[in-house]
């Protein structure tokens, strides 16, 4: 009972301090406060399962993101704080959980899941009657429909000005008959924070994740075949022709990509030179995903061998030794993918797409690490996928740390390259971010070698675009909203204006 009491006290005191940290604001020094006190308050609704090593390393994980999203206030921040958030509440609501996809979904469905909860809570406190229980009944049938129908209402209202206007007349009538000072946003908004909030607090039934769950193990086991003389004949010949089948394909597999791999190191490791690339971006781009391609389809035809009952075949030495080359063949293929990568970078500079690159390349060498460790110690996909889950959560936590639109920017004004920088993608695509260093560096970028080309004028309109909205975004936001990146900007701009500053 005392419990319950601490949940009503910790949902209500969420939902307002909610409401204050995130009205009209932007993530930012709210999203560091919200998750310390919900984290709190889970810690004490939720002693025993908040103490398990999963939930630590999430709430360490949520903690460290959101610190990352008040210092860096990046996309990357952002969107790990709620992954890392979502795993937490998983694991600490059910902690038997180990998979952390399971948890993450878990977390995200709770808040799906506000009604059922409400309802539940209001069952215990005893406030509830047949007539509520005939209500909330209805309210559940029809869940569904008004959340589709809100999502239609909003792209309508979005996408079309004048059922926009319209609508604004009639919720507008709409609340003064009731003289609610309230916009349709507030109510909207309102209703979202119930649902995150409760979708934190209140334990969730959904037992599903658990139920799949249950028979996971990460050690294959024989399978036995049954009695029959005749099911033993035909499971031992079809074992038997699938171990020559795999042989056959690996051993071909292996010696196509002993060809590639020498070509690679030939004419990429050793022989590419400067005037190599003409069509540098279509060598790289096309060359690298089709690698990245062939690299996960090497990983599936090994998982395919080595599913069920090949793992413990008598004679498996030779596809064992086949399987382990096409391991190592594929991390060099991998690190042939990194060197043209590195090519590109050192020829046009950083971008997104180059830095993920390199993020996947560190995920690849893992994965196969892992896949070497389930085919030598006869383990399963549930433990490849979970070692490999965990493995990903760590590298975009730790990518988080980074802020990458300033290190891209600061990288291609200050590293010389091979070739021309894109000045337009720092200008026009990499956000605000890197504003205090366009403006900082603003008397070299006309003379930078850029593609494609950017004359002076154009320069300066796009920069002027990039301050004057920024400093729109800004204006309304208060102290909620701060972060570091954002003060940076704002303190250099001031700077400016101010020169005896």
């Amino acid at each position: 009972m005392k419990t319950e009491r601490f949940l009503h006290l910790f949902f209500f005191i969420g939902l307002v301090i909610y409401q204050i940290l995130f009205w009209g604001e932007q993530m930012g020094l709210n999203t560091l406060i919200f998750s310390s006190a919900m984290g709190f308050f889970l810690y004490i609704l939720y002693r025993e399962e908040a103490l398990n090593p999963s939930a630590k390393i999430l709430l360490g994980g949520t903690l460290l993101s959101a610190l990352m999203v008040v210092v860096h206030n990046s996309m990357m921040s952002k969107f790990i704080h709620i992954v890392s958030f979502a795993g937490l509440v998983g694991f600490v609501q059910q902690r038997e959980l180990r998979f952390l996809w399971y948890a993450c979904v878990l977390g995200f469905a709770g808040v799906f899941e506000t009604p059922l909860k409400l309802q539940r809570q209001l069952k215990g406190s005893g406030a509830y009657s047949e007539n509520f229980n005939r209500a909330f009944r209805f309210l559940k049938i029809g869940f569904i429909p008004v959340l589709v129908l809100g999502v239609f209402y909003i792209l309508y209202y979005v996408a079309n000005p004048n059922f926009a206007t319209f609508s604004d007349r009639f919720w507008g009538n709409v609340l003064w008959i009731w003289q609610w000072d309230l916009s349709f946003a507030r109510i909207i908004f309102t209703i979202a924070s119930i649902f995150i909030c409760a979708g934190i607090l209140f334990p969730s039934e959904i037992k599903s994740f658990l139920l799949a769950e249950q028979n996971k193990t990460e050690d294959l086991e024989r399978r036995r075949p049954s009695f029959s003389a005749i099911k033993m004949a035909f499971s031992t010949i079809g074992l038997k022709n699938e171990f020559q089948a795999g042989l056959f394909l690996i051993f071909s597999l292996n010696v196509l990509l002993l060809l590639v791999n020498l070509t690679d190191i030939f004419y990429v490791w050793f022989g590419f030179g400067e005037n190599t690339p003409q069509n540098l971006k279509t060598y790289v781009h096309e060359g690298t995903y089709l690698l990245i391609i062939a690299i996960l389809l090497a990983m599936v035809v090994l998982l395919f061998f080595f599913r069920k009952n090949l793992n413990f075949y008598p004679k498996r030495k030779y596809l064992l030794l086949g399987a382990y080359i096409w391991i190592v063949q594929n991390a060099i293929l991998a690190v042939s993918v990194g060197i043209r990568n590195y090519h590109y970078i050192d020829f046009h500079g950083l971008a997104y797409k180059r830095i993920g690159v390199i993020i996947f390349l560190a995920l690849v060498f893992y994965g196969l690490w892992t896949m070497y460790q389930k085919i030598k110690d006869h383990k399963t996909l549930h433990f490849l996928l979970s070692r490999n889950a965990w493995a990903l959560y760590a590298i975009l936590l730790s990518c988080s740390s980074i802020n990458w639109d300033v290190f891209i920017t600061r990288y291609n004004l200050t590293t010389p390259t091979k070739g021309a920088v894109d000045l337009l993608f720092m200008l026009r695509d990499v956000s605000d971010k890197n504003l205090f260093l366009l403006k900082e560096h603003r008397a070299i970028l006309p003379s930078l070698d850029s593609y494609p080309e950017v004359d002076q004028e154009r320069i300066g309109h796009l920069l002027n675009w990039k301050e004057k909205d920024f400093l729109t975004r800004n204006k309304e936001l208060a102290w909620p909203s701060w972060n570091f990146s954002d003060h940076r900007n704002s303190k250099y701009l001031q700077q400016l204006g101010n020169p005896e500053q």
